[in-house]
Parts: structure tokens; C-alpha cells; sequence
């Protein structure tokens, strides 16, 4: 009787690694918010259990361009951290920019 235990629970372990192993394309793509999840799904899901299917699936999730991050947020938290040295010469680089150019003697 254990030992049939004991089968199940190995073979349910084995059929959870293998599903595991056959939806990594799917997983990168979920992870990495592709914008074209569903498409990578459906790859893998109907042609992945092909050697090829499964490569074009894993490629197409991983050459995908991430959206880009708001700048915003991530620029304030670098200042907030940023030593007294660093910002006098962000505010002297600052005031540079605003001052008009030099257009050279005439």
C-alpha cells in the first residue's frame, strides 16, 4: 500500500516537472508582461510539444522588448539617496543647462 502511495505521489511530482519544463516559454513571457502573452501561450501550448514549436516559442518570449519603466519615480528615489557631493554638481550641471549658450565674441 505504500509503496502505490508512494508511486502517485512520484509520478504526480514527475508530471508537475515535466508541465513545468514544457510552459517555461509560457512562464518567461507571463513574467517578462510580454505584450504578446497570449500569442506565446498558444504556441507553446499547441506546438510546443515539438521540438521546434517549443524553440520558437522560448525565443519569441525572450527577444521581446519589455515596456520602458517611468523614469520618473526611479530618477527621485537615485536623488534621494544621492551624497551632498553628488547633488552640488547636479545643480551646477542644472544651472549650466538653463544659462544661455555662449555664442563666442564678436
Amino acid at each position: 500500500m505504500i509503496e502505490f502511495i508512494m508511486g502517485l505521489i512520484f509520478s504526480g511530482l514527475g508530471i508537475v516537472a515535466v508541465l513545468a519544463v514544457y510552459f517555461v516559454p509560457s512562464i518567461i513571457a507571463f513574467c517578462r508582461e510580454h505584450p504578446q502573452f497570449a500569442g506565446v501561450f498558444a504556441l507553446n501550448l499547441l506546438l510546443g510539444w515539438t521540438f521546434l514549436g517549443w524553440v520558437a516559442a522560448i525565443v519569441w518570449a525572450v527577444i521581446s522588448h519589455p515596456q520602458p519603466v517611468q523614469g520618473l519615480n526611479v530618477q527621485l528615489e537615485c536623488r534621494d539617496r544621492a551624497s551632498p557631493e553628488l547633488q552640488k554638481t547636479r545643480n551646477r550641471l542644472r544651472r549650466m543647462r538653463t544659462r544661455a549658450p555662449f555664442r563666442g565674441a564678436r
